[in-house]
């Protein structure tokens, strides 16, 4: 279709662009096909290579597009505005190139959702206008939202075979590319090509085979391997802990020999503590979503390696922790606590961090040594917060609790570290010497206490401490939203489930319930008479 260009009333269009765009509610055929008829579609995208100095004209059209692909009629016109790609795509507006990656992903996603031959016609008419390769470039644009529609149309365009040959041969883009992009690219853009090559080696088996053999595992293996560039090291494990966040990339990343690379990286002392720590956080991702799928790659085996290894690196800490290097060895600690945390928050991972070893200590005790012998540092709350990870408090309450010989594990890890404090020999007694010291400490022991009340053990521990209870529901105690929050939610579970065991007589009622049915109806936060009031003050010294 030939228009000229220059006969189209470009303020006009700016205008008539705008009140498209702007009406309110969802576009219909009928008003992109009227819109359309006024000003076709290569009017549209012509304008937008020539009138860019006419105000708000970009704004306008590109809004006005981007409805118009949402209609079925204007779907049907995608294949045809794909002609125009490689200008927009090289257009110096990023709202254009925007719309361009924006066009091509829509083509490509319905295509694959058409039986009827429409995904070889798509990537036909992508590999016409020879737009893969700009398409790549794309992936490395300065403006994110373009980066990411374009990582989406190469998703897209991967999900056929005919696709996978315009990406992954030398017909097409070839996969030297990728393998140039996640090795020579600036760290923000390798971490969006190794997080697409993630996504398309989870579409098929001939998808991953693609992946595969385009090289881009073995970029991050080298890296990984390179000891004597400590800032690579350490980009390859920022990297592998962003694709360790989900399912695919994890997959992606077992795919090649990466446990055992893992391991040897925090346990070898000679490699710097900040690389140490991030091996740790991708180990434990890893074991975190061995539970999700039955599938999933990571063996039991490698698990119970991972999790061995992480209690040795604990030996290590331990051993280093009075030496010069103090400082760095306690942020060290936290970040193995935190790995820790992830590993415990899931059922899986708990009863492998308390019954890995039947005959010695369970790893679990790292957890409970932290948060009940280290005062006042983040080595404690670290500590306190995993256990609570470990307890149940990110699970959902179907799944709480453990099975019988991991609750035996963990009600004999408790009243362990309560029996070794001289002074509390109780847990109730030890949990109350905690809730007497900071807030960020209380807030971090209501995160504990709220899932142990599940257990019948805890229950009747805390239950039967006056003191204890008489904080749990001081309404004036916390001044941080979060942790009245919290608070209260300790009041709740802590009354239901009391008032549950009353009514069972498996414990007696006590006025205690009586103070904890009154704090749930008052809720979380105190009330203005309450702030007003004064309350005791305990100072450190007498509280220790």
């Amino acid at each position: 279709m030939d228009i000229d260009q220059t006969s189209v009333d470009l303020p006009l269009l700016a205008v008539a662009a705008s009140e498209f765009a702007s009406y309110p509610g969802v576009t219909s055929d009928a008003a992109a096909h009227k819109f359309l008829s006024e000003f076709p579609l290569p009017v549209l995208l012509g304008a937008l290579e020539t009138g860019s100095d006419v105000p708000g004209l970009e704004t306008s059209v590109v809004a006005s597009l981007e409805r118009i692909f949402q209609t079925g009629y204007g779907k049907a016109l995608l294949p045809e505005s794909v002609q125009y790609a490689n200008v927009g795509l090289n257009a110096a507006s990023a709202r254009v190139r925007r719309l361009t990656c924006f066009a091509i992903a829509a083509l490509l996603q319905d295509s694959d959702k058409d039986d009827g031959g429409g995904a070889a016609a798509a990537v036909r008419v992508v590999a016409q206008a020879h737009v893969a390769a700009p398409l790549l470039v794309a992936v490395a644009d300065a403006d994110a939202s373009v980066a990411k529609l374009a990582v989406e149309a190469l998703v897209n365009l991967a999900k056929s075979p005919a696709g996978l040959e315009l990406l992954f041969t030398d017909k097409g883009v070839g996969s030297g590319r990728f393998k140039e992009m996640a090795m020579d690219a600036p760290a923000t853009v390798r971490i969006r090509a190794l997080a697409m090559a993630a996504t398309i080696f989870g579409l098929s088996d001939a998808a991953a085979a693609a992946i595969q053999g385009s090289g881009v595992l073995k970029v991050l293996e080298l890296e990984l391997d390179n000891s004597d560039d400590m800032l690579a090291q350490l980009n390859a494990m920022e990297l592998l802990c962003d694709l360790a966040t989900t399912p695919q990339g994890a997959r992606f990343l077992l795919s090649g020999n990466l446990i055992g690379r893992l391991i040897s990286t925090f346990g070898n002392e000679r490699i710097d503590s900040l690389t140490r720590s991030r091996a740790l956080t991708v180990a434990a991702r890893l074991v975190a979503l061995f539970e999700q799928s039955s599938s999933f790659p990571l063996s039991a085996s490698d698990a119970s390696a991972i999790v061995s290894a992480i209690d040795q690196h604990f030996v290590y800490l331990k051993q280093t922790e009075e030496t010069a290097a103090r400082v760095v060895d306690k942020s060290e600690h936290e970040s193995a606590l935190d790995a820790l945390a992830l590993i415990g928050s899931t059922v899986r991972g708990a009863e492998l961090l308390l019954l890995l070893r039947a005959s010695t200590p369970p790893v679990a005790r790292h957890l409970t040594e932290a948060a009940f012998y280290h005062r006042g540092d983040g080595v404690q709350l670290a500590g306190i917060h995993a256990l609570a990870s470990l307890a149940g408090s990110e699970r959902s309450r179907d799944s709480l609790l453990l099975s019988l010989d991991g609750e035996a594990a963990l009600k004999d890890l408790v009243y362990a570290a309560a029996a070794g404090q001289s002074s509390m020999r109780t847990p109730s007694g030890l949990f109350l010497n905690l809730l007497q010291q900071s807030p960020e400490v209380r807030l971090a022991m209501y995160r504990l206490i709220q899932p142990l009340l599940a257990r019948p053990w805890c229950l009747r521990e805390l239950s039967s401490n006056r003191d204890l209870i008489d904080i749990l529901v001081d309404t004036r105690l916390e001044s941080n939203k979060e942790a009245m929050e919290w608070r209260h939610a300790c009041c709740m579970a802590m009354a239901s489930a009391l008032s549950s065991a009353v009514q069972r007589s498996a414990l007696p009622y006590t006025e205690s319930l009586s103070k904890l049915e009154e704090a749930v109806r008052k809720g979380p936060y105190a009330s203005k008479q309450e702030q007003m009031e004064s309350r005791p003050i305990v100072a450190t010294q007498e509280r220790m």
